[in-house]
C-alpha cells in the first residue's frame, strides 16, 4: 500500500498534489471508517509540513471525509421471529435442525451475539441465581444476562442435553470451536490468548 503512496522517496513534498492524494485513497477502496481515519493522518502529516515551513499550504486540507453510512437492519416482529423458528426446526433435510433452532432461538430471546454463544457451556449456566455468563469474543471479559422467563424453558433443555460442566450448550453451532474459553475461576488468574496460528 504504501509502495505507490505519493510520499514514496524521491517525490519532493512540494510536488505533491491535492489529486494526488485523493487518487491515491481511492484507488485503496477503503470502507468509511479506514478512509477517514487515513485523510485524518494525511492532516497531520502535511500540517506538520505547514509549520515547520517545509509548504505553504497544505494538499491534504481539501480531502473531505466520508458520511459514514450505518447499515439498516430489519429486525423481525416477535410473530415473524416465531415463523422463522419454526420454519428451521421443520427443516427435515437439515440434521443439526432442531439444535440450529435452539441456537436462533437463544440468540433472539437473550439478545446475545453468535460469537459469544457459541462459547457458551454448561458451567456458565447459573440457575440458583438465574444468570448465564457470557465472554466477550475480543477481550475474554465476562459479563451476565439474567435468564428471562421467556427463556427459561429453552436455557433449561439445553443446560440438560449438556452432559460435562465444559460441554458446550450448543455442540454443532461452534464458528470458534478452536478456541478454548475459559472455565469459570480462571478468568482472573490468566488472561485469555487465542492459539498460535501459523
Amino acid at each position: 500500500m504504501l509502495n505507490d503512496f505519493p510520499l514514496r522517496s524521491g517525490v519532493e513534498i512540494s510536488k505533491i498534489k491535492p489529486s494526488d492524494l485523493s487518487g491515491w485513497l481511492e484507488s485503496h477502496r477503503f470502507k468509511y471508517s479506514s478512509y477517514n481515519h487515513y485523510i485524518q493522518v494525511l492532516k497531520a502529516l502535511f500540517e506538520v509540513a505547514v509549520t515547520d515551513k517545509a509548504l505553504a499550504d497544505s494538499p491534504a486540507r481539501t480531502l473531505k471525509v466520508k458520511k459514514v453510512v450505518t447499515p439498516r437492519r430489519v429486525t423481525p416482529s416477535y410473530e415473524e421471529f416465531r415463523v422463522i423458528i419454526a420454519d428451521v426446526r421443520s427443516q427435515k433435510g437439515n440434521a443439526d435442525a432442531e439444535e440450529s433452532a435452539d441456537f436462533l432461538e437463544f440468540l433472539g430471546l437473550l439478545g446475545v451475539g453468535q460469537a459469544e454463544t457459541s462459547g457458551i457451556a454448561k458451567q456458565h449456566v447459573n440457575l440458583s441465581k438465574q444468570q448465564l455468563t457470557f465472554f466477550r469474543v475480543k477481550t475474554c471479559k465476562p459479563y451476565f444476562i439474567p435468564i428471562f422467563p421467556q427463556a427459561r424453558a429453552l436455557v433449561l433443555k439445553r443446560y440438560e442435553k449438556a452432559l460435562e460442566q465444559t460441554d458446550p450448550l450448543f455442540r454443532s453451532i461452534s464458528p470458534r470451536a478452536e478456541i478454548k474459553r475459559p472455565a469459570l475461576g480462571e478468568t482472573q488468574r490468566k488472561p485469555y490468548s487465542p492459539p498460535a496460528t501459523d
